[in-house]
């Protein structure tokens, strides 16, 4: 049987086929009944920047960011993306694939998310059902005129999802405490028709990215449901804040969240003092939950 695994959920999806997975942080905010106060909204989040946007400098910015932390000799101009890879040894290459400005702690600070390319006609980078994408996330502060300045954070590598596709390409930035972010997306797969799918939570801890959840959006043992998050803002002075997670049908014929479908249940749940994560409660906690 497959667990949801903390850890980049690479051993969770080592065997599954590619599945297209989005956030599904938009299908939360619907869910959610109007008038609930300090919820994710569109004023909270920054939207994230994919290559060739409009804004030409954080484009710019971003892939000179990426180059700091890769040697010249390991970028690809015929791609466009810098070759890397993961310590077995599979190869990748990546691309700015989503990057946002944000104000954090009194300064502008740039956040890149970099996942590998999958070209098809390229030999190199082939996958197969049980190869993990490879991601990197990096911040760094920005000056006054705009240029990088100091690097803040960055980490080496992380794996997710299956087919050598990590879901990352539709990640979006999220606020996630009073002074710190982090990139959200849902990566996952399906093996033998059976859809297995998380919420990657991977956030800014100092100088470098850790993942915070372990909240699943779809679970091996109940293909009828998922699982919606959104960000409780109620005390914007907290150093983490609350994850309020919603669980609804799911139309099968589509594998999306049912429109029509009401909330069958909803919890905040708070980051675990332990173990750092963002999880479903147990049933001891549901019951003395408000």
């Amino acid at each position: 049987m497959m667990k949801g695994a903390p850890d980049f959920f690479c051993a969770a999806v080592a065997a599954l086929l590619l599945f297209g997975c989005k956030p599904s942080s938009q299908a939360s905010v619907d869910a959610l009944p109007r008038g609930q106060s300090a919820l994710f909204d569109a004023a909270s989040s920054a939207p994230p920047l994919q290559r060739g946007a409009v804004d030409t400098q954080l484009t710019q910015l971003a892939n000179e960011l990426i180059a700091r932390h890769q040697p010249n000799e390991a970028f690809d101009p015929e791609l466009e993306c810098w070759r890397d890879a993961s310590p077995d040894g599979t190869r990748y290459c990546l691309t700015a694939t989503n990057f946002a400005k944000v104000a954090e702690g009194g300064r502008d600070v740039l956040y890149v998310l970099a996942a590998n390319v999958t070209p098809a006609d390229s030999d190199t980078y082939q996958y197969s059902h049980a190869s993990a994408g490879w991601v990197r996330a990096f911040a760094a502060e920005l000056q006054p005129d705009g240029q990088l300045g100091t690097d803040l954070a960055a980490v080496g590598g992380a794996r997710y999802g299956s087919n050598g596709s990590s879901g990352a390409e539709e990640a979006t930035l999220l606020r996630l405490g009073h002074s710190h972010h982090a990139w959200h997306f849902v990566s996952g797969g399906v093996w033998q028709g059976i859809v297995v799918t998380q919420h990657a939570l991977l956030a800014r801890e100092g100088s470098t990215f850790v993942e915070v959840s372990a909240i699943p959006e779809t679970e091996e043992a109940d293909q009828a449901n998922r699982y919606d998050i959104a960000v409780d803002f109620a005390d914007i002075t907290r150093r983490d804040f609350p994850l309020i997670v919603s669980k609804s049908a799911v139309n099968l014929e589509s594998l999306a969240a049912s429109t029509s479908a009401q909330v069958l249940e909803r919890w905040t749940v708070e980051r675990h003092a332990a173990t750092g994560l963002y999880r479903l409660p147990n049933e001891a906690e549901k019951e003395s939950m408000p």
